[in-house]
């Protein structure tokens, strides 16, 4: 992915205090919207080094995101490639291919994985340019979720997203979003080791630390009930099957008026037998939904529903 030169400007310019775009102190970093012409073209938080180099994590309208640095010292060209080393508690997280938006700023892709690391890790290390700098990581979480939030407030996209849908059937949280829910849900329930893969749609998937698959994806603006909900799912599964369906379904009690359903979906056909285990949860207007493959021996798998309900519907969005 390539970040617009023009957009990494208006947010890093933004950073630097000109223009009108209104900043916020979260967690040792800076976060603020940028704009052009008018209307937003990302959020970013933005931190400075000891050694006067800068760092930003930018999430543009359309929820792509990149990773921005720069120091005051370098003299690039645009479009200049330069070899850029990024990692986190010494694990990689840049391709280590950067290219120059500026004369003293670059933007490096980062690798599947980085999100989270960037979410879970203590310290981050750029070395680039014959320079090298350390930045501690403490309160990224939280401002990494306030980019988030700022993107969608500030973005005439995401006004379109949280306006309830015709037909009341929900409208897909973004890809990038999703994985910082999907983060923090599964930190909050103690499970480590896992990876999530960099979004390429709005449905989010996860590998545990011994190689099974989760998948998960969300909506917002849903009008019906869970049970809808439920139905819903079980039909367009159904769909899918070209043999034998069957699906079964139960209530988990929860004590703050969060609604968990635990589903078993089969299907029987020529390819074989496939079984996956869902739960569908529905907080408010929201529903989240976790599906695994029954047949694997996913960790916590059976009782998914049961730590949702016990220790992580405090985390869900209301």
């Amino acid at each position: 992915m390539k970040i617009a030169p023009k957009i990494v400007m208006a947010s890093f310019i933004a950073f630097l205090g000109y223009g009108s775009a209104k900043a916020a102190s979260i967690g040792g970093w800076e976060v603020r919207p940028a704009y052009d012409d008018g209307k937003l073209s990302s959020c970013a938080m933005w931190g400075e080094f000891n050694g006067g180099m800068t760092l930003g994590v930018l999430v543009k309208s359309d929820y792509s995101w990149a990773f921005a640095f720069g120091h005051k010292a370098w003299q690039l060209t645009k479009d200049q490639a330069f070899v850029a080393t990024v990692s986190v508690d010494n694990l990689n997280i840049g391709d280590g291919r950067a290219h120059a938006y500026s004369e003293t700023g670059g933007v490096l892709k980062l690798v599947p994985g980085a999100y989270e690391i960037l979410q879970r890790g203590h310290a981050i290390r750029i070395s680039a340019l014959g320079m090298a700098s350390t930045l501690s990581l403490k309160g990224s979480q939280r401002a990494l979720q306030a980019v988030l939030d700022c993107v969608r407030k500030n973005s005439s996209q995401a006004t379109r997203q949280t306006t309830s849908s015709d037909d009341g059937s929900g409208i897909p949280v973004p890809g990038v979003e999703a994985v910082t829910m999907l983060s923090n849900l599964l930190s909050t329930l103690g499970y480590a080791g896992y990876t999530i893969d960099q979004p390429k749609d709005d449905i989010i998937h996860w590998t545990f630390s011994d190689g099974s698959r989760g998948h998960f994806f969300a909506f917002r603006n849903f009008a019906g009930s869970t049970d809808q909900a439920v139905a819903a799912f079980i039909s367009q599964t159904a769909e899918g099957c070209a043999g034998d369906f069957a699906s079964a379904k139960h209530a988990t009690p929860t004590t703050d008026g969060t609604e968990i359903r635990s589903l078993i979906t089969s299907c029987r056909d020529q390819r074989g037998t496939r079984t996956l285990r869902t739960s569908i949860v529905k907080r408010g207007d929201t529903i989240l939904t976790f599906s695994f493959p029954a047949d694997a021996d996913t960790p916590g798998e059976s009782t998914f529903d049961k730590d949702l309900a016990q220790k992580a519907v405090i985390t869900l969005p209301r």
